[in-house]
């Protein structure tokens, strides 16, 4: 995918995922992270839009990253961009493949690992999922 910055200039995404576009900045050691409004499940089997989604996640990540930092708990934050609410700068970092999955309810999956569950149980604990 090329994405179109202000002013017409095109650039190639450094990476893309389901929910996000990581894209180069004039200075190397920095990226912007762009989040789309797209959402997944089923290991991105059923995808659909949420108009907004993608400003509402930006703004929470960019909470939770100057809370740690708040906090002296280093990440790759730099800073929003104001002009832009889908988008914050990081540093640029090799990524580590990890995938976080937390559920409120049981549902796809989760079931299948977990079969004494029901579709739509409600967890009183959250589970929480690493792959």
């Amino acid at each position: 995918m090329t994405v179109i910055e202000k002013g017409g200039t095109s650039i190639k995404p450094l990476a893309e995922g389901k929910t996000k576009l990581i894209i180069p900045t004039r200075d190397p050691r920095l990226v912007k992270i762009v989040s789309k409004d797209g959402i997944t499940a089923g290991d991105g089997a059923k995808r659909d839009e949420i108009p907004g989604k993608a400003a509402f996640a930006t703004r929470t990540t960019a909470n939770v990253f100057k809370l740690l930092n708040a906090n002296s708990v280093a990440t790759h934050f730099v800073d929003t961009v104001p002009e832009e609410p889908t988008a914050f700068i990081a540093k640029r970092a090799k990524m580590i493949p990890i995938e976080v999955v937390t559920r409120r309810k049981g549902t796809g999956s989760y079931l299948k690992r977990n079969p004494d569950f029901v579709e739509g149980t409600r967890f009183d604990e959250i589970p929480v999922e690493f792959y």
